[in-house]
């Protein structure tokens, strides 16, 4: 991708921090030619005067775009300590590799059962959903390339997990890296094994990866909200589930999906804003 890449402050609420703390990128995917491109939005959370993270590390083809954005934003003194993967799908991850490369001392951050998927110790194609449509086209696409050695990763268990997968050796507990960034990570399997959303708890701004979508429908003209796609959700059940648990909480305002149409200005641009409110996500998934 040779289009340069720029995050911009992600101005949802009022007043906006001065300087601020949450900034996002759109990429736009270009899945197939006979498709409109598909925004994937990463964000940048500053924690402390020079220290960041970023969520989610873009789709194929922005990597080296990616990375320089990136470096901008955070200035030749910011320090880059987290890549929060809310999963491994190809469109999630496509310059962690380079990210890390470029900054060395910085770890990857993913819940303790998507991890494998990172290290390629499991794979997508190999694991059963159930549903039948992802049993057919999980073979043709989402799999990820990226492979992250295991020595770069921070496994983390959500906030609400049974207390037995902090146990597990090599696990951190969720609290022990939001008393460090502000972050509070949220399992909400269903699309994957170890799919996971990361509270912003300052902001009350929760990234919620592929939870659920906010894109316009073949045949719309508006962005809508909507259940991952069933193509590629490993059980759309609980993907589900997953929604109704964000719902539950008490402790976010406005939640941001990677796919987000809502974002997106009539020129393609990116608003520095769009996401999702409470109520709206709770009108398309009542009860």
């Amino acid at each position: 991708m040779s289009t340069p890449l720029a995050f911009g402050p992600l101005q949802y609420d009022s007043p906006v921090a001065d300087p601020p703390v949450l900034y996002a990128c759109t990429v736009h995917w270009h899945v197939s030619r006979f498709a409109a491109p598909v925004p994937c939005r990463t964000f940048l959370v500053r924690h402390g005067s020079a220290r960041w993270s970023l969520i989610d590390a873009g789709c194929p083809g922005c990597e080296a775009a990616l990375v320089d954005a990136v470096q901008s934003a955070i200035g030749s003194d910011g320090e880059l300590a987290y890549i929060f993967l809310t999963h491994g799908h190809l469109d999630h991850t496509a310059a962690t590799n380079d990210l890390l490369a470029r900054f060395p001392t910085a770890k990857v951050v993913a819940h303790a059962r998507e991890v494998p998927y990172l290290t390629g110790e499991l794979r997508y194609s190999r694991t059963r959903g159930s549903g039948l449509l992802y049993n057919i086209t999980k073979y043709l696409m989402f799999e990820s390339t990226v492979r992250v050695s295991r020595d770069r990763i921070v496994a983390v268990r959500g906030d609400g997990d049974e207390a037995t997968e902090s146990t597990a050796e090599n696990v951190l507990p969720c609290d022990e890296l939001q008393a460090e960034t502000g972050i509070c990570v949220l399992a909400t399997p269903g699309h994957t094994p170890g799919h996971a959303a990361y509270l912003h708890v300052p902001s009350r701004a929760v990234f919620t990866g592929d939870a659920f979508m906010n894109l316009v429908p073949m045949f719309g003209r508006s962005p809508a909200i909507t259940a991952p796609l069933a193509l590629s959700t490993v059980s759309p059940s609980s993907a589900r589930a997953s929604i109704r648990s964000l719902l539950k909480r008490h402790d976010w305002t406005r939640a941001f999906p990677a796919h987000d149409a809502g974002a997106i200005t009539t020129q393609g641009g990116d608003m520095g804003c769009g996401g999702v409110s409470k109520d709206a996500l709770a009108v398309a998934f009542p009860g």
